[in-house]
């Protein structure tokens, strides 16, 4: 029985929101981000949004690219990836971003092998830019907690019964976190980042009783070492529960 570390991505596993980051790298005056924010007013979805964007944008793949590659990772993310590569827990990645920017980040810090499965908005070049489109269309999932394209709780549902690991370690900071927060377990840890990008704390401390998991609470005000500290917290319970259950399960067969 295997731990699963679930990962949001933006603010989460990076330091950045990747949609506003390449934005801005790519056209330092704003004119694209002010008119995007416009069309937000008038009712535009997220990822509709940055199709659209990606369509205003003047860049080559390269450029773009490398704009996506300059997206920082926190030291205590890097290491606790890393950790969890050397403890063999399952990684993956649940994320509003889109599938060509996380595998470009990814990629760029040398973490491309460190995940099993990545789950967000598809993404793929044609004529000549990024396309963006959403994970989710069609008939709408039903969760009021989650934007139209994405429910993470969901996902997080099959991906628990597929795998049925003896531990979920879920690491999120805003509100579409909160529904795959809700379906976690008591066992389970819940690593939620603090303020400013603290949206999925500020849900759990209004409705604790949503959220049965233990709360840990991280930042990157100590370069994300509350982060790796959670983790490292995790996994070594996880640990100890391997050892009690072969200890209990070679004293039957005595």
């Amino acid at each position: 029985m295997t731990t699963l570390i679930v990962w949001d991505f933006d603010w989460s596993l990076i330091n950045e929101n990747t949609d506003t980051f390449v934005i801005q790298q790519l056209d330092p005056s704003g004119d694209v981000w002010r008119r995007g924010k416009q069309k937000m007013q008038q009712g535009v979805g997220w990822t509709e949004l940055m199709d659209w964007a990606l369509g205003e944008l003047r860049y080559d793949r390269p450029a773009l690219d490398a704009a996506v590659g300059a997206i920082p990772i926190t030291d205590g993310a890097r290491r606790a990836v890393q950790l969890a590569r050397d403890m063999r827990a399952e990684q993956r990645i649940l994320s509003d971003a889109n599938s060509h920017y996380i595998a470009t980040v990814l990629a760029a810090h040398g973490h491309a092998d460190a995940f099993t499965r990545i789950e967000t908005n598809p993404a793929e070049f044609a004529d000549g830019r990024l396309r963006v489109r959403p994970h989710q269309e069609g008939a709408p999932h039903g969760s009021p907690h989650c934007p139209p394209n994405l429910c993470k709780g969901t996902v997080l549902d099959r991906w628990i019964a597929e795998l049925q690991p003896a531990r979920v370690i879920y690491v999120g900071d805003g509100g579409g976190d909160y529904c795959p927060a809700t379906r976690l377990r008591p066992s389970d840890f819940l690593l939620a980042r603090r303020a400013p990008h603290d949206g999925l704390l500020k849900k759990c401390r209004a409705n604790p009783a949503a959220v049965r998991a233990e709360v840990v609470e991280w930042d990157d005000a100590d370069g994300g070492a509350s982060l790796l500290a959670g983790i490292q917290n995790a996994l070594f319970l996880d640990a100890l529960d391997r050892i009690d259950d072969f200890t209990t399960r070679r004293a039957s067969a005595a």
